[in-house]
């Protein structure tokens, strides 16, 4: 089958904006790797394979910038699907508190859900930079990642100021240190990447992020 309409539009508009940031250089750097954060989210952990295939990304990056990236950590590396409560979320009041007041109903809602829940199959097949990172992105054939997602946001109790802009299916593969001094390698780099990897989701996380990007969390309930 093909990939979703839904998706190839919206890779088509990310790699657009790309080509737009790269020549003007509007970039943003990274200054939150490694710091002690509060969040809770819906993430997918990525199995071996994809964790080697970051790492052969990285190393192919490297190759082309070797000294302004914040590589990833490929054993941190994951897919969101939500975010419950955003780490940099716009809140009246702690995140902590927050999460505390709805702690019970969204683990009890959560591990409703994952009663029907069955597994997605993916398949990585494009490489996009932004203003801040580059992604490895998957398609698939029915969209039903992108209905998973709008259903965890609707069903569970999401408190107000926690955003629904997640789109896509992404795995950051790096961010930017500073000033790349070959921003137009990069571009080129990741138009010219094929690729044609599966993964089947079969594991659904909410998990606690004590430390950005994932890099220290704690599972709180699972699917799969």
């Amino acid at each position: 089958m093909a990939p979703h309409p839904r998706l190839i539009q919206e890779y088509k508009r990310m790699a657009d904006e790309s080509r737009e940031i790269f020549a003007e250089r509007r970039f943003k750097f990274e200054q939150q790797y490694g710091k002690r954060v509060f969040g809770i989210s819906i993430q997918i952990p990525l199995p071996s394979h994809i964790q080697e295939l970051i790492k052969s990304l990285q190393t192919e990056l490297l190759a082309l910038e070797p000294n302004h990236l914040v590589l990833q950590e490929p054993a941190a590396a994951h897919m969101t699907v939500i975010p419950v409560v955003l780490w940099k979320g716009a809140y009246d009041r702690p995140n902590e508190d927050i999460w505390n007041e709805i702690a019970e109903e969204c683990l009890h809602t959560f591990r409703e859900m994952g009663k029907s829940f069955a597994p997605i199959q993916i398949h990585f097949r494009q490489v996009i930079a932004n203003q801040s990172a580059v992604f490895l992105c998957a398609y698939d054939d029915n969209d039903l990642f992108h209905d998973m997602r709008q259903k965890l946001f609707s069903t569970l109790p999401i408190p107000n100021g926690t955003p629904n802009k997640n789109t896509v299916i992404h795995s950051v593969i790096t961010r930017y240190a500073q000033p790349l001094e070959h921003p137009d390698a990069i571009l080129q780099w990741t138009e010219n990447k094929v690729l044609d990897v599966p993964m089947t989701i079969d594991r659904v996380e909410l998990r606690k992020e004590l430390q950005y990007p994932a890099l220290k969390t704690e599972v709180l309930a699972a699917w799969g």
